[in-house]
Formats: C-alpha cells, structure tokens, sequence
C-alpha cells in the first residue's frame, strides 16, 4: 500500500470533494481530513500520514488498496471551513473514510482524533468491504 497526500482545492465546494472521493479513487480508500495551522494536532497528524498504511489487509475485493489523503485546509478561505461543515466535518482535526467510493466510517464530534485512530479506521474500513 502506499500513500499519497493532496490539498484540496481552495475553490472547491462539499459537492466537488464528494466527486473527488467517489469517481477519481473509486476503487480505493480515500482519507478526507479537516487541517487547521492553529491546531498542533493538525500539524502532527500530517507529519505521520505518509506513515499511515501498513502491509496487511485489504479492500475493494482483497487487493492492498492505495490510500489518497485529501486534506481540507478550513483556515485557508472560508469555501473550504464551509465545505468541511457541509460535509458533517464540524471539529479539526476531523476525518472521513472512503472505500470503493462509499463512505464508511468518520470521526465523531468530540472525538480524540490520533493517528491510532485514523489507523483503526482506515484498516476496519478496508477490512469490511
């Protein structure tokens, strides 16, 4: 598995990211999560999700999927703060996870979001399907 890390468009509205997550990586996981630079967690969980897929398990049919890491930065313009809420992402650092074009899991509000967490929630997600 490997995984790639992009930056969500400025411009982009909730529909564009949702087409992104459900026909460009429609047979892989994808990883959308809320960044923030007042926030110190943001900066440590982006500092450790090149490090985020492990070798076991799979989705999509068994195969090891590739993981694309969308991060919507909500404190660069106020489109993507929008966004993310449209998105039911209302807390940074917040995450939703994608598996052949679905959503299936996401971070709760209030929720302690760790590296650990992502981890769990990615793997469940590729192991479910």
């Amino acid at each position: 598995m490997t995984t790639t890390i992009k930056e969500v468009d400025e411009e982009s509205t909730a529909s564009d990211i949702l087409k992104l997550l459900t026909t460009e990586n429609s047979s892989n996981v994808s990883l959308l999560i809320t960044n923030a630079s007042f926030a110190p967690k943001c900066k440590a969980l982006l500092k450790d999700m090149p490090n985020l897929t492990s070798t076991n398990g799979g989705c999509c049919g068994g195969e090891s999927p590739n993981v694309t890491v969308y991060v919507i930065n909500v404190d660069c313009c106020d489109d993507l703060e929008e966004a993310a809420i449209e998105l039911g992402m209302k807390e940074v650092p917040s995450y939703q996870v994608y598996c052949c074009g679905k959503l299936v899991t996401a971070s709760s509000d209030g929720e302690d979001v760790t590296m650990d967490s992502i981890r769990a929630a990615v793997e469940s997600a590729c192991n479910a399907n």
